[in-house]
């Protein structure tokens, strides 16, 4: 049971299940979850990447192990209602500021380093709107007010969660997901 798994991992770490102070810094523990479940490899995660591979080929492959490990929370716990879902987004997010870096990057704009995060970036971008088809600036601004929010305060809502994955990986006929866009700007 994957949800059995998740509270085997914060035993292991030794972290109160009960503490609100844990769920209010999710962002410190996301990295050692996403870590675990990686390392876990069980078939459910393999064929996620495998999914996000093939429809993100131009993406590196520690965004793909990201965006699969939030699909994969996502499975695991779309069916709680009372909790603070910022673990299944941190690891989205993470996938999202990093490919924004190689946009950037590859637009020539500096310092798209680990350390840039996204609201630095949307900034940049906002300064050089011949990067971005402006349809997405205000994409872009939702994802960071919702980002910030995991990050920061927590209390994320599995409404918000939904929202960001149509966001996120939902291609419409008007408009590519955020980062199906993402993606061909790395062609």
């Amino acid at each position: 049971n994957q949800l059995e798994f998740l509270r085997q991992l914060i035993v292991q770490q030794g972290w109160d299940i009960d503490d609100p102070r844990l769920w209010k810094s999710m962002e410190q523990i996301s990295e050692p979850l996403e870590e675990k479940i990686i390392s876990n490899n069980d078939e459910e995660m393999q064929s996620l990447a495998r999914n996000y591979r093939n429809k993100f080929n131009n993406f590196s492959e520690e965004i793909i192990s990201s965006l699969a490990v939030s699909d994969y929370l996502y499975g695991m716990l779309h069916d709680q209602q009372d909790m603070d879902f910022s673990p299944v987004l941190l690891p989205a997010f993470k996938a999202v500021e990093a490919v924004m870096r190689e946009v950037l990057k590859n637009h020539g704009i500096k310092r798209p380093d680990k350390g840039w995060l996204m609201g630095a970036m949307c900034h940049e971008v906002a300064k050089n709107p011949h990067i971005w088809n402006k349809s997405f600036c205000g994409t872009q601004e939702d994802v960071l007010h919702v980002r910030n929010k995991t990050a920061k305060s927590g209390s994320i809502q599995l409404f918000q969660v939904e929202n960001m994955r149509i966001i996120l990986l939902e291609d419409s006929s008007d408009k590519p997901a955020l980062l199906s866009y993402l993606n061909e700007m790395l062609i």
